[in-house]
């Protein structure tokens, strides 16, 4: 039913005029200041944003930048080596006879640090940088990966053998005038001049340029180059979310573990990965600074506004603090002394209104000790009628089976089958009127018993209540109990409890094939919940709530045998120990009954 608008409004005002005038003059400071401070914190927010929008578009042009300026730089040192690789001298393969144009190339400014010719052998000669030596890479793997593909390719970074410099091998397939292979042209690229190029200028203190190669190699990198040149990278996480990646931004741990928002990009001509690192300190620091301090002064200035609505509500609230005290005094039980009337008009009416409630609550009190005096006679009275009524019932009860069972052995020869047939259903109805009585007085007990509730063993309880049931007991079923479960209970009444669940679980059970009925308990929410459960007739679960009612049955008499008292009692006992009682069951695949209990404090 939805609710009009006008009603909803009334119930927001009453709500408001309900509560404390410091707390009505707090509310109104902080619902004026709030907007004020959302707005400031906004205006911030946007403000952060759009210099982190514009400090990864800068490290994104740094990134592309970057690209251009390696694959330049790389391009240039193939054209160098592929025009090298038609001139004469070098198709020779002639250690004797070095052509001058490799110096002027190594010299050219390139990136290129050194050049050398390689024979099919794997000599190394003609090197610019140690003119007459000779040096056997047949080893490198470059070597071998060049002399199966027989193309233009980049290695991955070494430590020249010639130069002692770090660097990219380039390696440029050589032939004789006749189109058969020659050898190599290999020329050291030098890593220095790929780092000169990652270096960055306009980004944040502590970004990072790293170059690293399609096996996940470090090319080089911006800041400590010498650390990291070399390094294999391919089993960083870094490095596999990065080649995922291709092209675009992420946010990740760097190798360093500094957390860093990285721009990325991958060379098509060689597989290389670019990346420009911005830390996220970097990006998101300032703003915080600046949210920080506008925070604070709003802040400030808050707390001074409630410092005044609190200074003024002190002045109203103190004849409203006298009103609220002796009323919860009353609510506590005590008496206080009457209030002053006088102050403001309204103050002035509810302290008369309190004054007279206090007289009319004296007059109410003293009228319900006299009627709880009357209930305690009635009930002392009940009770007395109730143990005589079930007491004269005993009597005249026994004397119907006695005289019933005396006809029946004296003189069944004069009574025909019928008349035995009708002496029998006599005595079946006396000992249920009997059974029923006992239930009955059963059930008043517990509800009249005095409760002593202290740390109790559960578990040796259950065990116990088993045991003795079950004993004498043929085709018995087997029987669980969990162990070390304690509650606070009466233990008497608990013992009537699990007498109860066990029988009725044994009663349920008698027919059933490897009967089983287990004991079993959780603590939830500090109550301990214990369950007895068994594999029996079980029950329809849509009846479940009628079975602790008295004289419910779900079962003929003829099936199973009782009178329906014994989960009333059950539920009445636990409920005045300060817990409750559910079922669950489907026909003919068991029940489980289980009752809740305060949980015992720890030892």
């Amino acid at each position: 039913m939805r609710v009009p608008r006008p009603a909803l409004a009334t119930a927001a005002l009453d709500a408001w005029n309900r509560q404390p005038v410091r707390r009505q003059l707090a509310a109104l400071v902080v619902a004026t200041a709030l907007p004020f401070v959302a707005l400031v914190a906004l205006l911030l927010y946007l403000g952060a944003k759009e210099v982190e929008t514009r400090t990864l578009a800068a490290a994104a042009a740094e990134a592309r930048g970057m690209a251009v300026q390696v694959e330049a730089s790389l391009a240039g040192s193939r054209r160098a080596l592929e025009a090298l690789a038609v001139l004469a001298p070098v198709q020779k393969m002639d250690p004797r006879r070095c052509d001058p144009a490799l110096a002027a190339v190594a010299a050219g400014g390139q990136g290129i640090v050194q050049i050398a010719q390689v024979d099919l052998a794997g000599n190394a000669f003609c090197l610019t940088t140690r003119p007459g030596a000779t040096v056997a890479v047949a080893d490198r793997e470059w070597f071998r990966q060049a002399m199966g593909e027989r193309a233009f390719r980049l290695g991955e970074p070494v430590v020249g053998r010639a130069s002692g410099k770090w660097v990219v091998t380039a390696v440029q397939p050589v032939s004789n005038p006749n189109g058969d292979p020659a050898g190599l042209l290999v020329a050291g690229i030098d890593l220095e001049a790929l780092v000169a190029a990652t270096r960055h200028l306009l980004l944040p203190e502590g970004s990072v340029s790293t170059v690293i190669s399609a096996r996940g190699v470090v090319i080089s990198r911006s800041h400590d180059n010498e650390l990291w040149a070399g390094r294999d990278v391919s089993t960083h996480r870094l490095f596999a979310r990065q080649r995922l990646l291709g092209e675009g931004e992420l946010v990740a741990q760097g190798l360093d573990g500094v957390q860093r928002v990285y721009a990325v990009r991958t060379l098509p001509s060689t597989g290389w990965l670019l990346s420009v690192a911005i830390p996220v300190d970097a990006l998101a620091g300032p703003a915080s600074r600046r949210l920080r301090g506008a925070m604070l002064v709003s802040l400030v200035v808050l707390l001074g506004g409630l410092g005044v609505a609190a200074w003024i509500g002190n002045g109203l609230a103190r004849p409203l603090v006298l009103l609220a005290a002796a009323a919860q005094a009353m609510a506590d039980g005590c008496h206080p002394d009457a209030l002053p009337e006088r102050g403001a008009r309204e103050l002035a009416v509810a302290s008369r209104a309190f004054n007279h409630m206090q007289a009319s609550r004296a007059a109410a009190e003293a009228s319900l000790a006299l009627r709880n005096e009357q209930l305690d006679a009635a009930n002392k009275e009940l009770e007395a009628f109730s143990y005589s009524v079930s007491h004269d019932l005993r009597a005249p009860v026994r004397a119907i089976d006695g005289f019933s069972l005396a006809l029946a052995n004296g003189h069944a020869a004069g009574l025909d089958a019928q008349g035995k047939a009708c002496v029998q259903r006599v005595r079946d109805a006396t000992q249920r009127m009997a059974s029923l009585i006992d239930d009955m007085l059963a059930l008043s007990r517990s509800t009249r018993a005095e409760v002593h509730v202290e740390p109790v063993d559960v578990s040796a309880l259950a065990r116990c209540a088993a045991g003795e049931l079950l004993a004498g007991v043929r085709d018995a079923p087997l029987v669980g109990i969990a162990d070390g479960v304690t509650a606070m209970a009466d233990s008497l009444l608990l013992r009537s409890v699990l007498d109860n669940l066990f029988s009725n679980a044994i009663k349920f059970t008698g027919r059933t094939e490897g009967a089983r009925i287990d004991f079993t308990a959780q603590v939830d929410a500090g109550q301990v919940v214990c369950t007895v459960r068994d594999n029996g007739a079980g029950f329809d679960e849509a009846f479940a709530a009628n079975l602790f009612s008295p004289f419910f049955r779900l079962h003929r008499a003829t099936e199973y045998p009782g009178n329906g008292i014994g989960l009333a009692t059950v539920k009445r006992i636990v409920g005045r120990m300060g817990g409750r009682v559910w079922a669950h069951g489907r026909p003919g695949r068991g029940a489980s009954f289980s009752f809740s209990l305060p949980a015992a404090p720890a030892a």
